[in-house]
């Protein structure tokens, strides 16, 4: 990281960043970016100035004049690269010391014990959010802080750091979330979304890593029982905060399995690691799997892996073999490992190459500064004519995408699958197979689609297959996203599907109702705009009165009992409203699942467009239980 506040040339400016970032929000995508927290490049503004012999700077660095304290702490510190970057520390000739380098001899850790660090990055934040970053992914988050005799990871001051990086960044850009990258243990891993006096006060977003682990050991094992044990071991993460799901990502697998989970349930941790790296690069006798070793520790025994997920389930030695069955279950361990993924909760994330199945970059070596560094082999460049087959029925291409595909679009019709709904892991007291019979294919038959895919069987159970997901079936009324035609107040969908628009008209504080939602702007400003949060009456209001014109209030419905309850709210503001405005809020209304009815809802001021939301409600029985949209309930998207 040479520079926070600076794009490199050859890909453009801030200027174009904050362009894209305008770009994405306007079509519903939040720019994610890193900010490392850890380390800072040698050549950046700051080492040079301690380089030139600024105190002011040294002091961001951990720099010291001989061996003597690096050595105690190399004592107790693991290495991070021991192949090409051994050691934690290097000398510098220009600062005259040995400066702390955790990752590489060019990436200079800082010192934040020094407030005037604090105080750097908190303005780095401030200008990434000017930006437009609404996520900032908090990178090698867990070295921050260096404690003697500890591995000077995961200290508690990190978490204490991040809490006081949150609460001034909710006071002066409330919309970022923190994403902590903290690639840890399981029982480390939980605290970074927040325990005990930090609890919901730190990161918002925390990589699962315990998960995406504990998923490969068990395509390795066909054994959920130290999964289900680790997982449930896990402490529940606050409400307000869920975990990045993934199975595969940019950086290698550490195998962080905890050796009191493995004896829990009668394995040995150190051999079960030393199995799974053997198992992941083909050399367990009958694993077809082609990752690479990264990083082998021949003190610690620690060997890490590399590959694409197609590589690791045995895709690309059943596509090198034309084994047309090896084939049918590598994407069934591919498509099954998505599932899992999907199925969990938290936030699911697929890494660009993986719905595609590729390949293992063979090439990865011969780009200049890769070829010491086998991770490039599951970072290849995208293969276009490798994307096109996904549209070809029958290629590993087109089996892989449909079926992620269908995975996703499945997950999107589950709301008890929300972010914000925790995940329980259910015990298990015997061995338990996690597997799909050999010859499985994932993806539509001929009942679902009109290209049958070679050889498929239909993943919803109703040809002779029987696998959780439902089967591939025509989008819900309104459900297709695609512009609409307006027909006598009605909107007819280009899909088939049905909705109803409803339009009333308030006058802000004047007639009742709007005096109601005047009395809840607490703190108008000086010109009288109107406080954003009175704009959620408006559209409350809005479903309220769409309801009672189609005949039936909220209260009789709820007397039916068919209780309707928000589930989530999207709202994006355009424009402000003051007092004495007259605003239309227009309603519509679609069901785009059997279990989810969708208000989308328009505040305007003669035309012109204030605020855009979107509010998503369930059905809830007189017990509170998830229910099925009654017949009653989706007529009125008729």
């Amino acid at each position: 990281m040479a520079s926070y506040r600076e794009v490199r040339p050859d890909l453009g400016s801030i200027e174009d960043l904050k362009a894209l970032s305008k770009l994405l929000r306007d079509r519903g995508i939040s720019l994610v970016l890193d900010l490392v927290l850890n380390h800072v490049a040698k050549e950046h503004d700051w080492a040079e100035r301690a380089r030139a012999g600024d105190r002011h700077y040294r002091d961001y660095f951990y720099v010291y004049p001989d061996r003597t304290e690096p050595d105690r702490f190399e004592a107790t510190l693991p290495e991070v690269f021991p192949d090409f970057a051994p050691g934690n520390f290097t000398w510098d000739e220009a600062l005259g010391g040995w400066v702390w380098t955790t990752f590489n001899a060019w990436q200079w850790d800082v010192n934040w014990a020094n407030p005037d660090v604090f105080c750097e990055y908190a303005d780095i934040i401030f200008f990434l959010a000017n930006a437009g970053v609404e996520v900032v992914r908090l990178d090698a988050i867990a070295f921050t802080w260096k404690r003697l005799g500890t591995t000077c990871q995961n200290q508690p001051e990190v978490h204490a750091l991040t809490q006081a990086l949150r609460a001034i960044a909710k006071i002066a850009c409330p919309a970022v979330a923190f994403k902590a990258e903290a690639i840890v243990g399981p029982r480390d891993l939980v605290q970074y979304l927040g325990q005990g006096e930090h609890h919901g006060k730190v990161s918002d977003l925390a990589y699962h890593n315990s998960l995406m682990v504990q998923a490969w050991s068990m395509l390795a094992t066909h054994d959920v029982r130290l999964t289900a044990h680790a997982l449930a071991a896990l402490p529940p993460v606050p409400s307000t905060a869920t975990w990045i799901a993934y199975l595969r990502c940019h950086d290698d697998i550490g195998w962080a399995i905890d050796d009191g989970d493995a004896a829990a349930v009668g394995l040995n941790g150190f051999a079960h690691r030393a199995f799974l790296s053997d198992w992941f690069t083909g050399a367990f006798p009958g694993s077809t799997a082609r990752g690479l070793t990264f990083q082998a520790n021949g003190s610690t025994g620690d060997r890490r892996i590399s590959g694409t997920a197609a590589a690791l389930t045995g895709l690309d030695a059943a596509r090198a073999a034309a084994d047309e069955a090896g084939i049918d279950r590598a994407i069934a361990r591919v498509l099954l490992g998505h599932a899992l993924i999907a199925g969990f909760g938290g936030l699911p994330v697929i890494w660009s190459g993986d719905e595609l199945g590729m390949a293992n970059d063979p090439r990865w070596a011969a780009e200049p500064g890769h070829e010491d560094d086998n991770r490039w082999v599951h970072r290849p460049r995208m293969d276009w004519e490798l994307a096109a087959r996904r549209h070809t029925p029958g290629t590993p291409e087109h089996l892989v995408f449909q079926g992620i595909s269908h995975i996703a679009r499945t997950r999107a019709r589950l709301p008890h699958l929300h972010a914000s709904v925790p995940s329980t892991v259910l015990g298990c007291g015997t061995r338990v197979s996690f597997s799909w019979p050999a010859g499985t294919r994932w993806g539509p038959c001929s009942r679902h689609t009109t290209s049958p895919t070679r050889g498929a069987r239909c993943p919803g159970g109703c040809c002779a297959r029987k696998v959780s997901l439902a089967p591939l079936r025509r989008s819900a009324a309104g459900a297709c996203g695609s512009r609409a035609t307006t027909t006598r107040g009605c909107r007819r969908m280009p899909c088939g599907g049905w909705s109803t628009t409803s339009r009333r008209t308030h006058r802000v504080g004047v007639c009742s109702r709007a005096s109601r939602s005047r009395s809840t702007t607490r703190t108008p400003t000086v010109s009288g705009v109107v406080y954003y949060a009175n704009y959620f009456k408006f559209m409350e209001r809005g479903r309220s009165e769409f309801l009672t014109h189609q005949g039936r209030s909220v209260a009789d419905w709820n007397a039916d009992g068919f209780l309707l309850v928000v589930h989530s709210v999207q709202a994006t503001f355009k424009k402000p409203a003051v007092l004495g405005d007259v605003v239309d809020i227009v309603t519509t209304f679609t069901v785009p699942s059997v279990y989810r009815g969708r208000f989308a809802q328009r505040v305007e001021r003669a035309g012109e467009l204030l605020v855009d939301g979107i509010v998503d409600v369930v059905c809830l029985d007189a017990n509170q239980n998830l229910i099925e949209f009654p017949p009653q309930l989706r007529a009125l998207a008729d």
